[in-house]
């Protein structure tokens, strides 16, 4: 099996870019999302039900989440993000954009389809969170800052005289103006209860779906979420179109979570009754990524985490190598291929995805593998000697890799051909707002769900914030939603 793939060198910080900076109180959530008039009023304050017992709670500011950032919030905040797909030939009328890469190497502009996940995390504490995507203009230019249509989200700090010039020394990400679009079902496509039934447009939520990844294909949207997992095609003005369960090796192995709804408790606490409760997706581990071929023919969803298997009461491998299973969908016929069996290779069983993407016409993709591990190591307790602010259980491993989709061996695992190490990314100009010291930049989130090839050099990665949650650059204070723009021609050539 393919186990010799390369560590590439360090690559290069072009620069990065941040939905933030903004002159606001440190608790207070500053990205606000547009909403259309016939939004539920419900929706209109958001974070109500994510206390620990789930029970409505509608005094703003008032649940403490470990942060700078309290819930619940009014209107529906902008969070970080958890896919992205670089706008190369984007359909027409595609949230009004026009061109989408522009320039080469480090003076690359493009325009991105952005998502935004569940909300807070589960079904029970997010059913007033709106699902949305986002289109996303960047410049990483380095000569000017700008921020248009939504404000920034969250501050960790006031702003000093050298973020300032900072700001003027790089551009800043944009959500522009009209670039955010709702998922509904007025059509009624959904094949359960959802949150907002018995309204006309049926805007979709975060106890409906968790969506986590992303693909446009034509006049269509496609979307992986977690749920179920489940596939789902909207059109793009976000009114659903299609929806698919899942499976593997034909209708035989059913993919199911503990969210989908076909996975109910029995009527009796009895040990015999509970034995008959099957799941084989463990919550979380469903369609965390999702590509798709260059021609847009097929999707390739692939599962966050090994499958759990009743007949060794492990999760699966092969001999001893831990795996994610890949799944192939044909958007011509609408249908799954059962014949596909691919396998992503995983370096540790409890490693996670954070983002899948093909980035040319063999199959070449990026892959997110990281642990769950959040903050700079270099200013983990161990490394500062118990030093107060620093991280308990700091990033250890965080790699975006290169693999071939198209060179797979017996058993199916795909070639792992070169790796970068993101807590390793070389930053001699102090390009970063912060995270870099001695020239060394990390990007160590908890959540990295974005990465894509912006052109022949270059990758962008980002992260999802989990807002108000996470906090990785700074403990007790929630993190922005960042995106590094680096440059890696050796790593996309393989010649490292």
């Amino acid at each position: 099996m393919p186990r010799c793939h390369r560590r590439c060198a360090p690559p290069d910080l072009q620069g990065l870019a941040a939905v933030q900076r903004r002159r606001r109180p440190p608790s207070v959530a500053n990205t606000f999302a547009s909403l259309p008039s016939d939004v539920p009023a419900d929706m209109r304050v958001s974070g109500k039900w994510d206390n620990p017992l789930n029970r409505r709670n509608s005094v703003l500011g008032s649940i403490d989440k470990g942060t700078t950032a309290k819930l619940p919030v009014k209107g529906q905040p902008v969070q970080g993000f958890s896919g992205i797909k670089v706008l190369r030939s984007q359909p027409p009328g595609l949230l009004g954009g026009k061109r989408h890469v522009r320039g080469r190497g480090s003076s690359a502009e493009a325009e991105f389809l952005v998502l935004t996940d569940n909300g807070y995390g589960s079904k029970a504490n997010s059913p007033d969170s709106l699902l949305m995507f986002h289109r996303i203009s960047a410049n990483f230019d380095a000569k000017s800052a700008r921020v248009e249509g939504c404000e920034c989200l969250t501050r960790r700090r006031p702003c000093t005289h050298r973020d300032a010039q900072r700001a003027q020394q790089q551009q800043a990400w944009h959500v522009l103006p009209g670039s955010t679009v709702f998922l509904r079902d007025p059509n009624k496509v959904i094949p359960f209860l959802i949150t907002n039934e018995h309204t006309s447009q049926r805007y979709l939520t975060g106890a409906d779906l968790d969506i986590e990844s992303i693909q446009p294909i034509g006049s269509s949207v496609f979307f992986g979420d977690e749920f179920g997992p489940y596939l789902i095609e909207t059109d793009l003005n976000g009114v659903v179109k299609g929806f698919w369960d899942t499976s593997v090796k034909g209708n035989a192995t059913a993919l199911r979570s503990p969210d989908n709804l076909l996975v109910r408790l029995p009527g009796t606490p009895a040990a015999t009754d509970l034995a008959q409760v099957s799941f084989n997706v463990r919550r979380s581990k469903g369609f965390e990524g999702m590509a798709a071929s260059e021609d847009g023919r097929y999707l390739y969803p692939l599962l966050e985490g090994a499958l759990f298997d009743p007949a060794t009461q492990d999760l699966e491998n092969i001999g001893g190598t831990y795996f994610w299973r890949m799944l192939k969908f044909d958007t011509g016929a609408r249908a799954f291929d059962f014949s596909f069996d691919a396998k992503y290779p995983l370096e540790a069983k409890t490693n996670s995805l954070g983002d899948f993407n093909i980035i040319d016409s063999q199959g070449r993709a990026l892959v997110i593998e990281r642990d769950d591990g959040e903050g700079d190591p270099r200013l983990s307790f161990a490394a500062t000697g118990n030093a107060p602010g620093c991280f308990r259980n700091p990033a250890a491993f965080k790699r975006v890799y290169l693999i071939d989709t198209s060179q797979r061996d017996a058993n199916g695992f795909v070639n792992k051909l070169a790796y970068i190490d993101l807590l390793d990314i070389q930053d001699p100009d102090d390009v970063a707002i912060s995270g870099t010291i001695n020239g060394v930049f990390t990007f160590p989130f908890f959540t990295i769900e974005d990465v894509d090839a912006v052109n022949g050099t270059s990758i962008v990665v980002g992260n999802d914030n989990n807002f108000p949650s996470s906090s990785t650059r700074r403990p007790g204070f929630n993190d922005d939603s960042e995106f590094a723009m680096l440059d890696v021609g050796s790593f996309l050539s393989s010649a490292c």
